[in-house]
């Protein structure tokens, strides 16, 4: 998913800066293979966020969406970029009977971080 173009060095340049300031250290990652080993993996973690219930409920206490929650703290939902659709199976998928429901009876589990999930 995305474009698959290298950043722009100022670009990388800005990102290092405000991570330094936060105390953290900024890696690049440009090789392809490495690339698409690191997004499965996020995906399996994305995928446990949602399957496991403590953490699910947890991550759902995060997020924020516009018009419904105060927006002064937590995940504005408006940040992750995801297309109406996406946003709408987030929405679904916040609620803890239809997550109870899917991982139990649907087993729907494994869809959860496929690459269709959040594409434009």
């Amino acid at each position: 998913m995305g474009n698959a173009v290298p950043l722009d060095p100022s670009q990388v340049e800005m990102m290092d800066r405000a991570v330094q300031k936060e105390g953290a250290q900024l890696r690049v990652v440009t090789d392809r293979e490495r690339i698409v080993t690191l997004a499965s993996m996020l995906a399996d973690a994305d995928r446990l966020r949602f399957l496991i219930p403590e953490i699910h409920s947890e991550m759902m206490r995060e997020v924020r969406w516009p018009g419904r929650d105060s927006l002064e703290e937590g995940l504005d939902v408006r940040t992750l970029e995801m297309d109406p659709g996406s946003l709408g199976m987030m929405q679904l998928l916040g609620r803890p009977d239809v997550m109870d429901k899917s991982s139990r009876d649907w087993a729907c589990g494994r869809l959860l971080g496929t690459p269709h999930a959040g594409r434009r």
